[in-house]
């Protein structure tokens, strides 16, 4: 009995060390800290401030997501695109690990959480560019993306309502959270493993809706649901999909900053430029799962050129609008509104 005490005080300790005082804070802006997390967290600020739970280097983020790719032994792991070095990206995920520093007094959990998704963007991206280097050269670029629809608006404005209000439209297309997180998995036959990749995404939508009760009211999430672009775009690093986890205030500002008079001077155009592959790459997925299985990859990429209209959907979209313009110049842009009162 004595030692069941003593190990319960232990574990009351260490949730009380992991459970920070948020009182101040609005109840909806208050952490979702359940006992077994709390413990987590206390029992990994030892770790945290003795320096042995740390997040990686760029360099140790990039090596070990090359390993979790697992491409053919053959494959060479290659993150950039062809002509392109690959420093704005990287720039990107550099920023984005200094403002996880600086800003997001990560817990032991938000360590564990931080890494994973940058190992999954980074996974991600691999198999994407591992995918496009075996097409023929120059034949996923001449691929359409026509007359796009993007939905632009401040949170709370509808922008997803009407998402999924368009889509029902059989000439419409959206991207869904599977093909986003997964593109290359997205139409592979189910044996060859897409309804497990599917369901491992649907998992991990479950545990975040777990830790944060009451968000899928909000903004609702489903594997097979339409999704924002801002995924495809966490694969460039240039995405305010990190900002819904973490506070990385320094990340966004340099992120907004990018493409005004006084930035850096990189602007968004890298962004869209690989926003309109993934299109291409998804739109050669569909068509060659539509048709017989020995038809080659010359048939997809002429079967993509018929491909649905897209409809696509995010706030900031709002910001980067001449950069969309430049990118696609057929584009229709919705913008919603609704009265800033009524939010």
């Amino acid at each position: 009995a004595t030692s069941v005490a003593v190990i319960a005080a232990c574990f009351g300790y260490l949730a009380q060390l992991g459970t920070p005082d948020v009182s101040h804070l609005p109840p909806l802006l208050r952490p979702h800290r359940p006992p077994v997390i709390a413990v987590l967290n206390g029992a990994g600020g030892f770790l945290i401030r003795a320096g042995l739970m740390k997040l990686p280097t760029p360099e140790e983020a990039i090596a070990s997501a090359c390993r979790e790719a697992r491409l053919p032994p053959s494959s060479t792991c290659t993150l950039d695109l062809p002509g392109d070095n690959g420093t704005r990206w990287r720039d990107g995920l550099r920023r984005l690990l200094d403002s996880y520093a600086a800003d997001s007094k990560l817990t032991a959990l938000g360590h564990l959480i931080a890494r994973g998704q940058l190992e999954q963007w980074l996974v991600a991206r691999i198999r994407l560019l591992h995918a496009w280097r075996a097409l023929p050269p120059g034949a996923l670029e001449v691929v359409p993306v026509a007359r796009p629809i993007f939905i632009a608006g401040l949170p709370r404005t509808g922008t997803t309502f009407l998402l999924n209000l368009l889509k029902q439209d059989p000439r419409l297309r959206t991207p869904l959270h599977h093909e986003l997180v997964e593109p290359i998995a997205a139409y592979r036959a189910p044996a060859a493993g897409t309804d497990e990749a599917v369901a491992a995404i649907e998992a991990k939508l479950e545990q975040y809706k777990q830790l944060l009760p009451g968000f899928d009211e909000m903004h609702p999430m489903e594997a097979r649901m339409a999704e924002e672009c801002t995924v495809t775009m966490a694969m460039e690093f240039a995405s305010l999909l990190f900002e819904a986890t973490f506070d990385v205030s320094s990340y966004v500002s340099w992120l907004l900053d990018k493409g005004r008079p006084g930035g850096d001077g990189s602007g968004h155009a890298h962004v869209f430029a690989f926003h309109r592959r993934m299109l291409q790459q998804l739109q050669v997925a569909e068509a060659k799962a539509a048709l017989p299985e020995a038809a080659g990859a010359e048939a997809a990429l002429a079967a993509a050129r018929a491909a649905r209209r897209w409809v696509l959907k995010s706030p900031w979209f709002l910001h980067p609008l001449d950069e969309i313009a430049a990118e696609y110049p057929d584009a229709y842009i919705i913008h919603t509104h609704r009265a800033p009162a009524a939010v």
